[in-house]
This record gives C-alpha cells, sequence and structure tokens, in this order.
C-alpha cells in the first residue's frame, strides 16, 4: 500500500510538559464555542499554534510529504452533546476552502474505564472508502443518509484514543468517533480531541 493511502498512529508526538500544557488549556469549558453546521452544533476551540506545527510536523515526516493546506481545531464531545453516531468521510464538504486528503484526530483526553477512540467501517454496499468520484452531493444522498443507521455498517476496526497519540487516515475511510456517546459529564470526563483536515 502506498503511504499516503496507509492508516498511521503515532504515539506521544508532544513531550510530557507540552501535553500537559494543552491537556490544562483544552480543559478550560470558557474556550469553546457552539458551532452549527446545518442541523447540528459542535463544540470547538482554537488550538494552540505550537500544537498545531508540532503535530504538522509529524504528519509530515510520517507521510513523507510536505502539507499544502491544513486546518486544525480542538473539538469537544460528551454525555450530553455531540451524542449522534455520524459514521461519514472526510472527502466531501467538512468545511474546509479545499479538498482534504486526509483526516487526523490527536487525542488529549480520554475515558478510562471503556473503550474510546475512532471507528472505521465498512458499509454494505460501498466498502470501506468512499468511491472517489463521488461528488458532495452524492456522498450527501449515498453516504450521509445512512450516517446513523447502524445497519448498513459494519465495524471494521477501532484506534484506541490514547492520550498523546496521533491518528492519521485518508479523507475517504469512513469513520466516527467511538463509542457514539461519551460517558463524561464534565470537561475533563469529556472527549477532547484536535482534528486536522490537511492536503499533501
Amino acid at each position: 500500500m502506498e503511504n499516503n493511502k496507509s492508516i498511521i498512529v503515532l504515539d506521544d508526538v508532544l513531550d510530557i510538559e507540552e501535553f500537559e500544557s494543552l491537556k490544562d488549556y483544552s480543559c478550560e469549558e470558557t474556550r469553546f464555542r457552539a458551532l452549527q453546521a446545518g442541523d447540528k452544533f459542535y463544540y470547538v476551540a482554537d488550538a494552540p499554534y505550537n500544537v498545531i506545527d508540532k503535530v504538522n510536523l509529524a504528519i509530515e515526516d510520517a507521510y513523507k510529504a510536505k502539507i499544502q493546506k491544513s486546518i486544525s481545531f480542538l473539538r469537544l464531545a460528551s454525555s450530553l452533546f455531540n451524542v449522534d453516531l455520524r459514521i461519514h468521510c472526510d472527502n466531501g464538504n467538512v468545511g474546509t476552502d479545499f479538498a482534504p486528503s486526509h483526516g487526523a484526530v490527536f487525542y488529549i483526553t480520554h475515558d478510562e474505564k471503556n473503550i474510546n477512540g475512532t471507528a472505521f467501517w465498512k458499509h454494505n454496499e460501498y466498502g470501506y472508502v468512499c468511491p472517489s468520484d463521488f461528488t458532495d452531493e452524492d456522498i450527501q444522498k449515498k453516504i450521509m443518509c445512512d450516517k446513523e443507521d447502524q445497519s448498513k455498517w459494519n465495524l471494521s476496526t477501532i484506534i484506541g484514543g490514547v492520550p498523546n497519540r496521533l491518528l492519521s487516515y485518508p479523507a475517504g475511510y469512513f469513520h466516527s468517533k467511538y463509542p457514539r456517546v461519551m460517558s463524561g459529564k464534565k470537561i475533563k470526563d469529556s472527549r477532547i480531541v484536535m482534528v486536522v483536515f490537511f492536503k499533501i
């Protein structure tokens, strides 16, 4: 498999002090704001520039390629909001002004009692990867209509959401957060990740 088509997992991307500083920064609830996309609300915050730079360098080193464009932000999910399944791919309209070749998740918090992270799925008709010739309209009509219907999908694998772990994958791969509903109510017990969309 070509390197840029691989799922890549990197642990200990930040040194201990950098990561603890990021965790403290991310657990300040006032940083997060509601972002509306269609009929859904997501809770996002700005990511520190030094963390963005270090994660981007790790991505470039892993894929042996330069990032042409990227966007990064923190995202929050708990037992109270962002509780949908939403199996999707990232090569459609993800709110960027460019078509990402890849997505990435950098895990900041995790659930110590339950399996959690990112799940990859196989669609009953389209397989593991969104067809490359699908337009944004095709994705909405043929994929996103099934995003909450688990009978249309088979769970392939779960990458554990280990703190200070970076997961990167081609944008066409079908995936979701895991589990569907986080167990935490307080921000420190919720799922906080840095999301990256990028093009190489």
